[in-house]
């Protein structure tokens, strides 16, 4: 899965660019993992990628669910969609989930356009070369970046007016019901009053 910037020409070059690189890794792993023997490895930088490789090793097919995780991303599948054609199996399977953590320092500085990643860009990667038609579902999860704090702090200010809205109409309420009672009661003394008088 690849991110586009698109929309100036610049902006198009770098995203070109980025998906190189992204492709250039992607098949790096993809030529590593058949060498892991580890049934699971995972590699993480400090600054750019994580990476989750599962690899079995087996006469038969692997069978049953598979799931890698990360900070931001969680993949879901099955080993028959990461195998695919049993009849062609190797004899080993693997899968990846790589998560790139600073994806959007790449982009174009220069565009005059507000852009900014929700959540972190990942490829996933499986052994079966024949992805077209999958014979299980396939379940990619992205959680928001830390960097969407902002969405946090917009909700919780929405929820502190919302309340104090509530708050405010509550207290008019029963300021307008306490003056309504008192005027009523007034009004009736003074008719009492009147009529006694009489």
């Amino acid at each position: 899965m690849f991110f586009n910037w698109a929309s100036s020409p610049m902006v198009t070059v770098v995203a070109c660019e980025v998906t190189k690189l992204l492709r250039t890794i992607e098949i790096s792993i993809r030529l590593i993992a058949p060498l892991l023997t580890e049934n699971v490895t995972r590699i993480e930088t400090n600054h750019t990628a994580e990476v989750e490789i599962m690899v079995r090793r087996d006469k038969t097919p692997p069978e049953g669910p598979v799931s890698l995780t990360n900070e931001n991303t969680q993949f879901d599948t099955t080993w028959e969609t990461v195998v695919g054609d049993d009849q062609n199996y190797p004899g080993f399977a693997y899968v990846f989930l790589l998560s790139y953590r600073n994806l959007d320092s790449l982009k174009d500085n220069t565009s005059h356009q507000s852009q900014q990643l929700m959540s972190s860009a990942a490829t996933v990667s499986v052994s079966n070369s024949n992805t077209t038609y999958l014979p299980q579902q396939v379940n990619l999860t992205f959680h928001h970046l830390q960097g969407s704090g902002q969405l946090s702090l917009v909700m919780w200010v929405g929820v502190v007016v919302a309340l104090t809205c509530v708050f405010l109409s509550l207290i008019t309420t029963l300021w307008c019901r306490f003056v309504s009672r008192k005027r009523r009661g007034g009004h009736r003394l003074q008719q009492d009053v009147q009529l006694h008088r009489k």
